[in-house]
């Protein structure tokens, strides 16, 4: 059964161009860019590319996109993790083993979830870390550093960006099969209207990130 609504319609439109205007902010300030930023930059552009095959799946061929998008999920779950394996200087054995295991969770959790009509865990498993993970990103900076201007740390906009998408991602994955199951309509807007605007504030926080490459923080080490 299929569901319509302007409002729906309009935020997915934002939503969409918001991804666009943050690479092109990206572009912009590439020449400014390190690690991190490059690292948001290929996570932005790989959602570019998950948008169109979705959009062209879903609207062209009438095909479902749902494995579009989780193996999108995937992806964006290891680039996250990289990050912030990259801020605590994890190292790279801890990194491998860390990002395969999680990969292989997140496959296994696909097929399961794809072969039942189910949404998956790996959103809530991945939004919980993040969260956990984007807190303590926060603390970081104000505790080791004594940052005076932390809206011009690029790192800052970047966790920012992770912390309020992943904690909507959390919320709406938690009763992500109750709506399936029970309440198409609901599961609907939730998704069009709450996902929309949580990505939306994803890509413009991204960018602002992106404009602020040029005042790099002295983030080092939490951890060695």
């Amino acid at each position: 059964m299929m569901f319509e609504s302007p409002l729906v319609e309009f935020l997915y439109s934002i939503s969409f161009l918001s991804i666009f205007l943050s690479f092109f902010i990206g572009l912009l300030r590439k020449k400014y860019f390190k690690k991190t930023d490059y690292l948001f930059f290929f996570l932005i552009l790989i959602g570019i590319i998950a948008e169109l095959a979705s959009t062209i799946y879903s609207w062209y061929f009438k095909l479902p996109n749902s494995f579009i998008l989780n193996v999108y999920e995937i992806i964006e779950t290891l680039m996250v993790f990289y990050f912030y394996c990259i801020l605590f200087n994890i190292s790279k054995k801890k990194i491998f083993i860390s990002v395969s295991l999680f990969g292989i969770f997140c496959l296994i959790d696909f097929n399961y979830s794809y072969g039942n009509r189910h949404y998956g865990n790996h959103m809530i498993v991945e939004s919980l870390m993040t969260i956990v993970f984007s807190l303590l990103a926060f603390q970081f900076p104000l505790r080791k550093f004594h940052v005076t201007n932390i809206y011009q740390s690029n790192i800052f906009w970047y966790n920012s960006a992770l912390f309020i998408y992943f904690t909507s991602c959390f919320f709406l994955s938690l009763f992500m099969n109750y709506m399936l199951e029970n309440d198409m309509k609901l599961f609907f807007y939730a998704w069009g209207i709450c996902h929309s605007i949580a990505n939306i504030i994803l890509n413009m926080l991204i960018a602002i990130g992106f404009w602020k490459s040029k005042y790099q923080t002295a983030f080092t080490t939490l951890t060695k």
